[in-house]
């Protein structure tokens, strides 16, 4: 991910006081970079890092972390505020922590490491994690190229029209609905958007509104919030990594699967399916047969089948529908529709 703008200009200078005297003291080993901490763990690391600089200015964000080393930054929330937004501090402890806010965390520059549900994650540019309200979580950032911007909001500065922008009956709207409004069952969603200018431009201009000091300039980073999250409903669903969802009722996590299905079937593998929701292919075979009354297999060849019929009705030309379906010739797509409608694609637009 190429930065081209203010945020460009913030990463080439040099670390700022606390982010030197914080990684003095990580190069001395005061605390480790192979995992996440308590919070009182972090208390004098904190202490020795502001003796260190305590005559230099320190901004409202490090003041933050000082005053609650657990990192419960919303107090940067203050006021009318319903949204703030701020670079995470590089050489700070990985502390273990949760927020009564959502967070959004994007990787802009360098590599991180993100901790949360039970896993250890590796990030690169490009990469974005939203983690709802109470999700325990650490991040880690110990090099002096990483930039992390992250995007605190509350979900009462958004009304109804906001959320109406997630109604589609599609699974990655469904994801969104689950991490906004059934807060715990889904503690964060992670998106590998790679180099997508749409996506950059739109952090970019949030973070340099956010640095403009105006009476609606939280109303334009809503609206910019807003653009944000209809970009990430645009992300292929493969590249989406989300939690386990197994202490979810039954009934619920076969609707996502279904969803799942109907959208990527044309080349969906169970060994795919299986990996995205956590299961193994074969506990999730018996899931889709106990629940759904079908296989796999069955599903795949439902969900190509609608798909083909639609495109027939619409006088899509047969050769194209069997290449969007992922079948190489034409002649396998033709015998596959007749074993399933009893008529040939021909007979079936007529």
């Amino acid at each position: 991910m190429k930065i081209t703008s203010t945020i460009a200009m913030d990463i080439d200078e040099d670390l700022d006081r606390f982010e030197s005297a914080l990684k003095e003291i990580y190069q001395e080993g005061f605390f480790p970079a192979d995992g996440p901490i308590l919070p009182a763990d972090a208390q004098p690391i904190f202490d020795e890092a502001y003796k260190r600089c305590k005559r230099y200015p320190l901004s409202k964000e490090v003041m933050a972390l000082i005053n609650d080393p657990a990192g419960e930054v919303e107090m940067l929330l203050k006021g009318n505020a319903e949204m703030a937004v701020f670079k995470h501090v590089r050489y700070l402890p990985s502390i273990w922590h949760t927020h009564k806010v959502f967070e959004i965390g994007c990787v802009m520059q360098g590599e991180i490491m993100h901790y949360t549900a039970g896993k250890e994650m590796k990030l690169v540019p490009g990469d974005i994690f939203i983690i709802a309200p109470d999700s325990r979580h650490a991040i880690g950032a110990f090099e002096d190229n990483c930039l992390i911007l992250n995007i605190l909001f509350r979900r009462s500065g958004y009304d109804n029209s906001f959320f109406e922008l997630l109604s589609a009956d599609d699974i990655l709207s469904e994801f969104f609905r689950r991490i906004i409004f059934d807060q715990g069952r889904i503690p964060y969603l992670l998106f590998h958007t790679g180099d997508n200018k749409e996506i950059l431009n739109c952090l970019v201009r949030i973070y340099e509104e956010s640095k403009r000091i105006k009476d609606n300039g939280q109303i334009l980073m809503h609206i910019l919030l807003s653009e944000l999250f209809l970009q990430l409903l645009r992300v292929d669903i493969a590249d989406v990594e989300i939690p386990s969802i197994e202490n979810a009722p039954a009934s619920e996590n076969v609707d996502l699967i279904l969803k799942y299905i109907n959208t990527r079937y044309a080349t969906l593998t169970l060994t795919e399916l299986s990996s995205f929701f956590n299961y193994s292919p074969r506990h999730l075979e018996r899931i889709l047969i106990s629940s759904a009354g079908k296989s796999f297999k069955d599903l795949i060849m439902d969900a190509k089948m609608k798909h083909a019929a639609e495109a027939l009705r619409a006088g899509t030309p047969v050769g194209k529908i069997a290449e969007s379906l992922g079948y190489n010739d034409t002649s396998a797509f033709r015998q596959a529709f007749k074993r399933y409608y009893g008529v040939s694609p021909r007979e079936y637009r007529k």
